[in-house]
């Protein structure tokens, strides 16, 4: 029986050898997606509707009919999905992995019997949602303090949930060598500031550690050229929070700091600032 009011909005990736949002799927839409329904399994493809992404079956195809997303072919759209119908607007994506998609390279597709099994494992994990540092932090800053108990995140091979990957400085001790800087993203307030030689500025943490007994704030230094993007609208002197994800700061740089040294690309590791305080 034909069912024109339910769209296929998730899918399996075979590439990525996971569940995807069809708006995750259509950044790398020449990639394999398979129906997930266990009668089914077709092969589909992500669409970008006028206000939502789902996934259409194959020219030519159509679902099982037993299937939940079966839709009867129209004389006028030949074989295959009719087009959905208006739908609500889409609700914004909340990462679930902390990094970029990595695809294995397939010498050929899975059988039906590979493929269920794939789809069965698949199913028990959550859909992949991959976020840069900055998305990840949004997402983190409009939930809940409940939501961020329950909602998954995986930073390397950490499955965690929000409230269990992001640290907060003022509760972390005083031993910064006991924070996990590289699997966790670790706030606190900090000062944004410029410096006294023209294009540099600074951010440094109201929070100070202990190290060879002098007390030692977080330091990082942003040199000349642009911006980065969490800071081109801010006036030196802002309060604010620093959230950083990456290599654990260095002690013997300065005696009286603690720096992070920033990395080449910071998508997915270094800082993000944003101009308020947040206290935990």
């Amino acid at each position: 029986m034909s069912n024109d009011e339910v769209m296929l909005t998730t899918a399996y990736c075979r590439q990525t050898d996971s569940l995807e949002p069809a708006e995750v799927a259509h950044r790398h839409a020449d990639d394999w997606f398979y129906c997930t329904e266990e009668i089914c399994l077709i092969e589909v493809r992500p669409i970008h509707g006028v206000k939502n992404y789902f996934f259409r079956a194959l020219k030519g195809a159509l679902h099982h009919p037993e299937c939940c997303y079966f839709k009867e072919p129209k004389d006028d759209e030949g074989n295959g999905d009719p087009k959905p119908k208006p739908t609500p607007d889409p609700v914004p994506l909340i990462p679930t992995v902390l990094g970029p998609h990595h695809r294995k390279r397939q010498l050929r597709k899975p059988t039906r019997e590979e493929l269920l099994l794939l789809v069965k494992a698949a199913s028990q994990r959550p859909p992949a949602i991959h976020g840069t540092l900055d998305e990840v932090v949004s997402a983190w800053e409009k939930m809940s303090h409940q939501e961020r108990m329950i909602a998954p995140l995986m930073i390397g091979e950490n499955h965690l949930t929000y409230r269990d990957a992001f640290v907060f400085l003022a509760w972390a001790g005083d031993d910064f060598e006991s924070i996990a800087w590289d699997t966790r993203i670790v706030f606190g307030g900090c000062k944004f500031e410029s410096g006294d030689v023209n294009g540099f500025f600074f951010l440094t943490s109201l929070k100070k550690f202990i190290h060879q007994n002098i007390k030692k704030p977080l330091h990082l230094t942003i040199g000349r050229g642009p911006l980065p993007a969490s800071l081109t609208e801010i006036t030196p002197g802002t309060e604010g929070t620093i959230f950083w994800h990456g290599s654990a700061p260095d002690p013997g740089h300065n005696p009286r700091l603690l720096k992070f040294h920033r990395p080449d690309d910071e998508r997915y590791k270094g800082f993000v600032f944003r101009p308020h305080v947040y206290g935990g």
